[in-house]
């Protein structure tokens, strides 16, 4: 299976995601500090990763993205003795 460029994206936004907030988490708890909340900035970027993983399933359902489909229609007139 080909892992795309979209693939990689959602994978290295969803470790981000769920990395920083726990780096974050064990940085303010060695200072001390056990009240810290999100901004909303978190929740953007949560939707932007939704948005990127939906557009990956989407790049990943399209099965004729090679295929060019092109159908030449032939119109014949024939001489107007012949009708």
């Amino acid at each position: 299976m080909n892992i795309n460029r979209s693939q990689i994206s959602v994978l290295c936004e969803l470790t981000s995601l769920i990395g920083f907030p726990v780096c974050f988490f064990f940085t303010m708890n060695s200072y001390g500090l056990r009240n810290w909340e999100f901004d909303w900035s978190y929740g953007v970027a949560w939707g932007s990763m939704l948005f990127s993983f939906g557009a990956s399933l989407l790049l990943i359902c399209d099965k004729e993205h090679e295929e060019v489909y092109y159908k030449e229609k032939t119109i014949y007139n024939p001489p107007a003795e012949f009708a």
